[in-house]
């Protein structure tokens, strides 16, 4: 009964994302306003990379936990059952479906992570992008 309460917990608090390679749930994100840092790394990433992006474009959120799993047809219960610490993320991006809006969600541990916050950024100037990109290394780094 206490694993019937904690799945029923973790799909009610949850917001699952599919990429076609793995399934991701955030446990209790919110939305929060970027503070003045959060802007500064985004002007930095956009420095850096030579693109221009609009901050005002994309909706920031804090999650106490971003876990990933790599099938995204797996059930709760089997995600629950097969989740190892090392499915817990940092961050992620996301296009907002039908608009020119992204989300940016980090898991609170890493909301002032030079490297996680970057990371999604660039995400976000390259619309997706892959990690194989040699900016994700010149432009995710503290200094970078």
């Amino acid at each position: 009964m206490k694993w019937l309460a904690l799945g029923l917990v973790f799909v009610v608090a949850c917001s699952c994302a599919t990429t076609g390679r793995a399934a991701s749930f955030t446990l209790n994100h919110k939305q929060f306003i970027p503070t003045p840092w959060h802007i500064a790394q985004y002007l930095i990433v956009e420095e850096c990379t030579g693109i221009k992006g609009d901050v005002s474009r994309v909706d920031w959120f804090v999650a106490d936990a971003i876990l990933t799993f790599p099938d995204p047809k797996i059930s709760v219960w089997e995600a629950l059952n097969a989740f190892s610490p090392s499915d817990r993320k940092g961050g992620q991006w996301h296009p907002i479906e039908d608009s020119d809006r992204s989300s940016i969600t980090f898991d609170a541990r890493f909301v002032f992570d030079h490297q996680t916050v970057r990371h999604e950024i660039l995400h976000d100037l390259l619309w997706g992008g892959e990690h194989s990109n040699p900016l994700f290394a010149r432009c995710t780094q503290p200094g970078g």
